[in-house]
């Protein structure tokens, strides 16, 4: 077997088809770096079946795909193709074989084999013993190959083996045994399963009638059921009408009175749209008002202040139109005028000084008067603030005096209950002592009765398991022999069909007996079908024979050519035919002796004619220096074979070794195939019978077990009464004494609650006493916190009093101050006047 060529299609850095061929005398592949050397070194071991990447120089298997370069596109498959010249190595009737592996993008791959789709076992089987696999010593990196340099000799035994072609029989052994072992673990399996099912059969039996009975009971029920649906359903028509009408009415009036709803509904509706609009009107309306009772206090102060200003603006009219007549009545005199001016003068300047001081005074006045007068309104807010935390502290504890009398009520209550369940729970405690003690006399009695039957369900048990054990032996015995059986037959059949196939055979042979053939008349068989060798001398007789025991034996010569015609008309090969009545007749056997017996008392068959013209002067020998003794003699002509299969013939021609092919017992000898195909069957007859006789055995044994489970199910369902009432009673005395604690925790816990709410009810009493004291505090307070503020009210009257009228009087002063200034300056004009009149006078 020889690689001839390597095809690569988008493997690696080949994106093109390229094909590199592999010519004799070629042992190495030279080029610069990157050119793709190592990458044909990787497709070859990538298309034997190479699955892993970092093997192939890789991440992912679909590095392999040509990923694309700067003038070309990546594409999506990869396919490695090797076409091997096959020279009888491989086992397929192909000259050439190619093998290929594709692979896409998407993550599919599929293997071929010439071209058709095929396994990766497969192909592994196929180069299997030929060294050509990706682990095996043809293909081999430098790592591998100091690895192999420097192995253990138990490391390097895989290489011999598989250079031998050993390798691929261990695989099957392996493979058969591991079969083997999965088969036995399936019949255990098995064997669990149907002793699991045994098991489970009376209790599936039992649901089984309860099935059929349930079954029964739901027919009748369902009968009966129709019986009462028919009636109810002749009652229902004949009720039908009437409600019919009754519905039509009352839906009459459902309409009328959704109709009704409708109407008031949308009445509603724009009712409520009306008040809200009111409700928006009364608010702005609110707004509006608050704004001008602020506007009307405002514009009431200012009245007042005008009001005021009013009054010294008339009096000052007055006392400015006084001044302008009295200034009219000095005009008549300069002289008197500008002594009365002069005096006025002084008089004004005299008495702006002196308002001037009294402005002066009454400004500190009116300062100090506001001063005090903002402290008062700082203090009365104050109490105020005070008066509504004390109101609020008021109101929070005559809510809690409130609450503090209902909860001492609520407490006396829960006391009085309290009694009540206290007496109720010793009543219950009683009670529950004495059936506790009925049950536990109860649940001794019940364990009595469940040790008696245990005892009697485990001698069944023991008796059961060793009968288990012998039908566990019966079974493996017989599994044994089913696996002998099915092994025999297995081999029987195989050499069967290679028999009936004529395997071996010559292709006119096989045509004769197969096929349009088989209907020719006279055939007897085959020599070889025609010969009874013993054990040890097929290839002896092989030997002898040869080609002879291929002819086709037939009855007459007229059966030969009529043979020999169909293979010339079909050209299905060529056959050696011996016609019967052709043969001389059989003589007397020659007499053996120590040296030689001959082969026509050694051989069998209904034909001795036959034997005698084949085997008439043919003797056996232990050994080649034996016969060449006896052939030297120059005694009875005769050919002489060994054991062995050589061969001396009377002429001195010697045949010998071993012939293609032949690998020991199992090689293609048809003699042996016959002796092991007569053998086998009497093996499987034997083991069929023993077989047999371990089935009754084993029936009976089944029998034996099934009564003794019987029994057991009995037992065991007796025993699962006692324990269910045993379980029963225990969880009865459980949930006695669970009960009977939980009562003796209910008096702890309504003890422990009546203590509580004593002392709750006591706490509470405390409370309300301290929240009545604190009341009648804050009353108190509340009284003298109202008489401080009507006494600061009074004081912020009198003060707001006070500060008017010292406005009012400081006022008075500025507006005399400011005539006073008027008048004197009128006073100092005039004097100017009369002095410029009296210069120019």
């Amino acid at each position: 077997m020889r690689l001839q060529q390597i095809v690569l299609h988008g493997f690696k850095s080949f994106a093109e088809k390229t094909a590199v061929r592999v010519l004799p005398g070629i042992t190495c592949i030279v080029g610069p770096n990157g050119c793709g050397k190592s990458n044909v070194a990787d497709a070859i071991r990538w298309a034997l079946g190479e699955q892993s990447p970092k093997t192939l120089r890789g991440h992912r298997m679909e590095d392999v795909i040509f990923h694309g370069s700067a003038s070309r596109k990546s594409i999506g498959m990869s396919e490695v193709s090797l076409i091997f010249d096959n020279d009888g190595t491989l086992s397929v009737p192909w000259s050439e074989v190619s093998v290929a592996r594709r692979l896409y993008r998407t993550g599919d791959s599929e293997y071929l084999l010439n071209k058709n789709v095929c396994r990766l076992r497969d192909i592994q089987d196929l180069f299997a013993g030929t060294g050509v696999n990706p682990k095996a010593y043809a293909l081999m990196d430098q790592d591998r190959l100091n690895h192999v340099l420097t192995a253990q000799p138990w490391e390097r035994r895989s290489f011999i083996e598989e250079a031998a072609g050993v390798a691929r029989y261990k695989q099957q052994r392996a493979d058969a045994q591991g079969k083997l072992e999965a088969t036995k673990q399936n019949l255990q399996r098995v064997r669990d399963v149907m002793d699991t099912e045994r098991r489970q059969l009376a209790s599936l039996e039992r649901q089984a009638r309860k099935a059929q009975q349930y079954k029964a009971l739901h027919q009748e029920r369902q009968g009966l059921a129709l019986v009462m649906v028919a009636a109810d359903f002749a009652a229902l028509t004949s009720r039908h009408e009437a409600v019919a009408q009754e519905l039509s009415r009352l839906r009459a009036a459902l309409e009328e009175r959704q109709t009704l709803i409708a109407a008031l509904t949308a009445r509603e509706t724009l009712q409520r749209h009306s008040v809200q609009e009111v409700e928006y009107q009364l608010a702005d309306l609110r707004q509006s008002v608050q704004k001008m009772q602020l506007d009307a206090a405002t514009l009431i102060e200012r009245r007042d202040h005008i009001g005021t200003q009013i009054r010294e603006l008339d009096a000052e009219d007055v006392r400015l139109a006084e001044d302008i007549r009295t200034i009219g009545e000095r005009r008549l005199g300069f002289g008197v005028e500008r002594q009365e001016k002069a005096r006025g003068l002084a008089e004004a300047r005299q008495r702006h000084a002196e308002h001037g001081r009294r402005a002066g005074e009454l400004e500190v006045l009116v300062q100090g008067s506001r001063g005090r007068l903002d402290e008062l309104r700082r203090r009365l807010e104050r109490l105020r603030l005070d008066q509504v935390r004390t109101a609020g502290r008021r109101a929070e504890l005559t809510r809690e005096a409130g609450e503090l009398r209902e909860r001492s009520l609520n407490l006396q209550r829960r006391l009085e209950r309290l009694e009540a369940e206290v007496r109720q729970a010793e009543a219950e405690a009683q009670s529950l002592a004495a059936a506790r003690g009925s049950l536990e006399e109860r649940h001794h009695r019940t364990g009595a009765q469940l040790s008696l039957l245990e005892g009697e369900r485990q001698q069944v048990e023991a008796d059961l398991g060793e009968r288990e054990q012998l039908r566990a032996h019966m079974q493996a015995t017989v599994a044994d022999l089913r696996l002998a059986l099915a092994g025999r037959q297995s081999q029987l059949d195989a050499l069967t069909v290679l028999e009936r196939e004529r395997e071996g055979y010559g292709a006119g042979v096989r045509a004769i007996f197969a096929g349009g053939g088989a209907s020719l008349r006279g055939v007897v068989g085959t020599v070889a079908d025609l010969l009874e060798v013993p054990r040890g001398l097929e290839t002896a007789v092989e030997g002898v024979l040869g080609d002879r025991l291929q002819w086709v034996v037939v009855e007459r010569f007229e059966h030969a050519r009529a043979a020999l015609g169909y293979l010339e008309r079909e050209g299905a090969g060529s056959a050696t035919f011996l016609p019967l009545e052709t043969l001389p007749a059989a003589e007397a056997p020659l007499d053996d002796s120590e040296e030689v017996r001959w082969a026509t008392r050694l051989v069998g068959g209904p034909h001795p004619a036959l034997l005698r013209y084949l085997l008439g002067r043919v003797g056996v020998v232990a050994h080649l220096d034996q016969a060449e003794t006896l052939w030297r003699r120059n005694g009875v002509v005769a050919t002489y074979v060994t054991p062995a299969g050589e061969v001396l013939s009377p002429t001195g021609r010697l045949t010998g070794g071993r012939r293609n092919g032949d690998s020991g017992e199992h090689d293609h000898s048809i003699l042996r195939r016959k002796r092991s195909i007569r053998q086998l069957r009497d093996e499987v007859e034997a083991i069929e019978g023993d077989a047999a006789l371990q089935r009754g055995l084993l029936e009976a044994m089944d029998a034996e077990i099934a009564a003794l489970r019987s029994r057991e199910v009995g037992l065991r369902s007796s025993l699962q009464a006692q324990e269910a009432l045993r379980l029963a009673g225990s969880k009865d005395l459980e949930a006695a004494a669970r009960e009977e604690e939980r009562t003796r925790r209910h008096l702890e816990t309504l003890e422990a609650e009546r203590g509580h709410l004593d002392g709750e009810r006591a706490e509470a009493t405390a409370r309300f006493e301290d929240v009545e004291a604190a009341l009648l505090g804050i009353r108190e307070a509340e009284a003298a916190v109202e008489r401080e503020m009507e006494s600061v009210r009074e004081s912020v009257d009198a003060g707001q009093r006070e500060e008017g009228t010292l406005a009012g009087e400081l006022t008075a002063c500025r507006v005399e101050l400011a005539a006073v200034a008027e008048r004197a300056e009128g006073f100092a004009r005039d004097l100017e006047r009369l002095e410029e009149l009296d210069i120019e006078a």
